[in-house]
């Protein structure tokens, strides 16, 4: 009993020392998140962390326009992700497949528990893939060929290494064809390079008519709202959250990181806020924005505009 009580000490003081190393990880606290995490004597919580750590510096450069940057730390956290692998650190990806993402205590199937390994792994190669898709989206839209062509040779080469584990076949895990989150990524590259080189001129509506055979997955449609969004274009990203919304039938309204509802409440926390500084100037120009963008969900939702209502135990209203 005593033995048991000190192995649960010792597990809940690595799982603090883990769980602060990721936050300061993505604050980009890169030291103070490795020193937390090398407190840990085991390979993966280490290794995780520095991964994390060199997605964080890469979303940052990002943020401030340094691609080549953002680039290499992109290429550093995949090539730790290589050697994490091979060394045993992660999962091995074949028993997402193999094993259904399922951890066997015993051979009985009921016997098993989930593999949060699986889903660590599965979440670390999303960042990788949303990261690549962005820097290739902001080097499309600034015209950027030589970034652009680097980010699609890479990308291609590890979406095609990490379809052959088939993890989106998998039902017990939620994850994307990693070669359609390349194409979507590709489409909206060339589309949004196009937008460039056309002046980029904002609610520019009729842009993107042409384009609509781009939309054919949430990652395209929440590649190209983000990137409206970065450059304050709310009436062409409204439109496009309603276009996505009225194809829900054909293109899921939420697929891993891609949502539609966060992109929606996003869109309308930055419209009020800005409606909020234009009123103090006597120009509330947002807030009739909102309100067509109300009035389009009513229009468009379908069944998703009416609330559901619950009946138990047979009581009436």
């Amino acid at each position: 009993q005593h033995l048991n009580i000190q192995l649960t000490h010792y597990r809940a003081a690595q799982l603090e020392h883990v769980h602060l190393s990721h936050v300061f990880a993505r604050m980009g606290h890169s030291q103070s998140a490795i020193r937390h995490a090398n407190i840990i004597p085991v390979v993966s919580a280490r290794m995780r962390c520095q991964i994390v750590c060199r997605l964080s510096e890469a979303t940052h450069a990002l943020r401030h326009g340094d691609l080549d940057r953002a680039e290499e730390l992109v290429s550093q956290g995949m090539d730790l992700v290589h050697r994490a692998i091979s060394c045993g650190a992660f999962i091995d990806p074949w028993n997402i497949l193999g094993f259904d993402a399922q951890f066997s205590l015993f051979p009985a199937l009921e016997n098993s528990v989930h593999d949060h390994r699986a889903v660590e792994l599965i979440s670390l190669i999303d960042s990788v893939f949303s990261l690549f898709a962005e820097i290739w989206r902001e080097a499309a839209a600034g015209d950027d060929a030589a970034i652009s062509q680097r980010i699609d040779q890479q990308f291609h080469a590890t979406a095609n290494w990490w379809r052959q584990f088939a993890s989106h076949e998998v039902s017990s895990v939620e994850a994307a064809d990693p070669l359609e989150t390349y194409r979507a990524a590709r489409h909206v590259a060339e589309a949004l390079n196009l937008w460039h080189k056309g002046g980029a001129s904002s609610g520019d509506i009729g842009f993107w008519a042409p384009h609509a055979e781009i939309f054919d997955s949430p990652r395209a449609y929440a590649l190209v709202i983000e990137a409206l969004l970065q450059r304050s274009d709310w009436v062409a990203s409204m439109s496009l959250l309603i276009h996505w919304l009225g194809e829900s039938g054909r293109v899921a309204l939420e697929q891993g990181t891609s949502s539609w509802y966060q992109l929606a409440r996003h869109w309308l926390l930055i419209v009020v806020n800005d409606a909020d500084q234009q009123d103090s100037e006597g120009q509330p120009g947002a807030w009739l924005l909102v309100r067509k963008f109300s009035d389009y969900l009513e229009a468009n939702a379908g069944d998703y505009w009416h609330v559901p209502r619950f009946h138990g135990g047979g009581l009436s209203d």
